[in-house]
């Protein structure tokens, strides 16, 4: 398989190499993001913050910014070296991007690490935590755009051809129902839930459950199918995503809208890079919430992809 995946509590117990030529990192927003930054930086001979700006269509490498047009000149520095991203503090949209370009460069391997937390922070959200005792409210993002298709990755839902759709679920179900209210021809499309079990840690596919529940028994998702795959296996999403790639007709396409875990959003990014003909992303760069959102490190995962694989 193109695509490897280790766990360890203890990030020295995984396969790193022993020196990376370029670590790209995003803005850290808490204690496990800056960790991650910096246990990367100490095994990097360079470190490069990356940023996509989804309004302007821009990226920004340090302090260079890049339009759309000269995104292959961006990442020209990358050729022939070796590179590591830091995913806890990178989006989705952001980890697709990276994966396309440095295979498009000829990259040959890239890793990943991500780090899941120990605990995310409740939040206390009026009646609703009156009536579950607190238990299920979280404040992940301050704010989300529209939910859109990114160069190289553009797709059109309403088209005709476009006939599945793949929404992986967390706890943000506020952005499932804006994506829901934004495409009007989702209903008309055939589409799979997937859930993230077994979870990081007992007992939070709850919360992804009952954060889910009412917005999918009212709305189009009602009747279709739901899955489940565990909350940190890219692999076993891979999986799932190549099974239903699979059963598509002759010239139609899918869709992902990675909604759930970053290890299922770096999945859905991989399998979207690999499969540009009939693979479209779904994305709305939410901004995280700076405060009071995770807190301490659970353990430490390392994706380890062949960028040279026909297939995944």
């Amino acid at each position: 398989m193109a695509l490897k995946a280790f766990n360890n509590k203890d990030p020295e117990k995984l396969p790193f190499e022993d020196s990376y030529d370029f670590a790209i990192v995003g803005r850290p927003i808490d204690k496990r993001g800056i960790e991650a930054k910096d246990f990367l930086e100490s095994k990097s001979c360079q470190s490069c913050t990356f940023i996509y700006n989804p309004e302007r269509h821009e990226i920004r490498i340090d302090d260079q910014t890049y339009t759309e047009r000269d995104f292959g000149q961006a990442f020209k520095r990358f050729k022939s070296k070796s590179v590591i991203l830091e995913t806890t503090t990178l989006n989705t949209g952001e980890v697709f991007l990276l994966i396309h370009w440095l295979k498009e460069i000829g990259l040959k391997t890239l890793d990943l690490t991500y780090v899941d937390p120990k605990e995310y922070l409740k939040v206390e959200n009026g009646e609703e935590d009156k009536k579950n005792k607190g238990r299920r409210s979280f404040n992940l993002s301050e704010k989300t755009f529209k939910f859109h298709s990114t160069l190289p990755s553009v797709i059109n839902v309403s088209e005709r051809n476009v006939t599945k759709g793949v929404f992986f679920l967390g706890y943000e179900d506020e952005r499932l129902n804006k994506l829901i209210d934004d495409n009007e021809s989702i209903p008309g499309k055939e589409k799979t839930l997937v859930f993230g079990n077994p979870p990081f840690q007992p007992g939070w596919e709850l919360n992804s459950y009952y954060r889910n529940i009412e917005i999918i028994s009212r709305s189009p998702l009602s009747t279709d199918e739901v899955r489940f795959c565990g909350a940190k296996n890219p692999i076993g999403a891979i999986k799932i995503l190549k099974s239903i790639l699979k059963s598509l007709g002759e010239r139609e396409k899918m869709f992902i809208a990675p909604i759930g875990t970053k290890p299922l959003g770096v999945a859905s990014a991989i399998f979207t890079v690999f499969n540009l003909d009939n693979v479209g992303l779904l994305y709305d760069y939410p901004k995280k919430t700076k405060k009071n959102r995770t807190q301490e490190i659970h353990s430490w995962n390392i994706y380890k992809l062949n960028l040279l694989s026909k297939t995944l």
